[in-house]
């Protein structure tokens, strides 16, 4: 979805957050008063620069062999994370931002989507970005020594989520948290927690995403694994990513977007598109298609799009791109309005990417989002349709 675009533009400790107590003053005079508060200090002096230098540090949730809702498990399953800004006394300002296709927390920061008064603003917010499964980082048929490659399980969208929410909530002790901020695959995962976690969530952002596949979808993601998997029947592998790439960043754009370019601007991009491809696994990325291709938030509802709309609690806000040739907007679009959620629709040439295109626009309109009791207001957005 979008990967290849963060390569063109160009995780190991575990933590359990631990709560510090304030210790109340005892009545008369206690000789060891002075060294208790000395020692009190440096611990707390200790704690914070940890806490400083952990900021934005790759981490790894254990989870042990994990079982998927195939009734497959995962041996040995890895969740790789970062963490942004500070956890409020309370623990209402979590934001989860978990990733698109193929990209990395890495990439996140890479590419300005979190950080101080980034689109999801760690100044703000105490921001989790998690690694998709299949992503090379966190459990991955690349990564895997027990179960490498084709041997690695089938995960779908919702096995994303459900080790997600392990995390937050075994080994982050959280009992909630206040927003999900997804891009792409990130906003199919998304559309499942609040459907799946409906009680943990009050805020959602989906961006150029769905809650279920259209047939026009289905074609679109069929065709990158039937390449991946000619090409490398006939070479081992070795060139699939370099052929199916292209394909890919044609589907992520639109036409007029491509037919601006001169002739040195589509040398460079045929370049650097031939360059990334080493950056992938065929294996990997085969992984994460064959999760979105599974993906439909209404399956646990008997497919009913009215009875999904009516298990959700979190206020949602819904942007689609306009022009959208890889994720149909269509079911978004319906389920918007079907959830009464705030929409925008962003009105450029670039496709699926234009959360990239569109940065700063995005940035303001989620900001207000999250932080405004009223909504975002429309008005201030000239260049978004709104759809509802």
């Amino acid at each position: 979805m979008l990967s290849p675009l963060s390569a063109w533009l160009r995780f190991s400790i575990s933590k359990d957050p631990r709560k510090m107590e304030r210790h109340a003053s005892t009545r008369g005079r206690n000789p060891a008063g002075p060294a208790i508060r000395l020692l009190f200090a440096a611990c707390i002096l200790i704690a914070s620069l940890s806490v400083a230098f952990a900021d934005g540090d790759l981490k790894f949730f254990d989870l042990g062999d994990l079982r998927l809702k195939s009734g497959d498990i995962i041996r040995d399953c890895r969740l790789a994370y970062r963490t942004f800004g500070e956890l409020a006394p309370d623990k209402s300002n979590v934001v989860l931002f978990p990733t698109w296709l193929a990209a990395t927390t890495q990439e996140l920061m890479d590419l300005g989507f979190v950080g101080p008064g980034k689109i999801v603003n760690s100044s703000r917010y105490f921001v989790v970005a998690v690694d998709a499964f299949g992503n090379g980082v966190s459990s991955s048929p690349s990564t895997s020594k027990l179960q490498p490659g084709a041997l690695f399980p089938r995960f779908s969208v919702r096995d994303m989520v459900d080790a997600q929410y392990a995390l937050l909530s075994r080994h982050l002790g959280l009992t909630g948290i206040y927003a999900i901020f997804g891009v792409s695959m990130g906003a199919m995962q998304a559309f499942e927690w609040i459907v799946s976690y409906p009680q943990f969530i009050t805020r959602a952002v989906a961006v150029s995403g769905t809650p279920h596949l259209t047939p026009y979808d289905r074609l679109v993601w069929n065709n990158e694994i039937q390449i991946l998997d000619t090409v490398s029947a006939a070479d081992g592998g070795k060139t699939a990513m370099r052929t199916m790439l292209p394909v890919h960043h044609v589907m992520s754009k639109t036409p007029e977007y491509f037919a601006r370019m001169n002739r040195n601007e589509l040398t460079q991009l045929v370049s650097s598109l031939d360059a990334s491809s080493t950056r992938y696994n065929t294996e990997d990325w085969k992984s994460q298609v064959q999760a979105i291709l599974g993906h439909s938030v209404f399956r646990q509802f008997g497919g009913s799009e009215e009875k999904a709309a009516s298990a959700v609690r979190a206020r949602t806000l819904v942007i689609a791109a306009r022009q959208d040739g890889m994720v149909y907007p269509g079911p978004a679009k319906s389920f918007a309005r079907r959830l009464g959620a705030e929409t925008a629709e962003l009105a450029g040439d670039c496709g699926h990417l234009a959360a990239f295109c569109e940065k700063d626009q995005l940035r303001e309109i989620v900001h207000e989002f999250l932080e405004s009791k009223q909504g975002i207001d429309s008005s201030k957005w000239k260049r978004q349709l709104l759809f509802r």
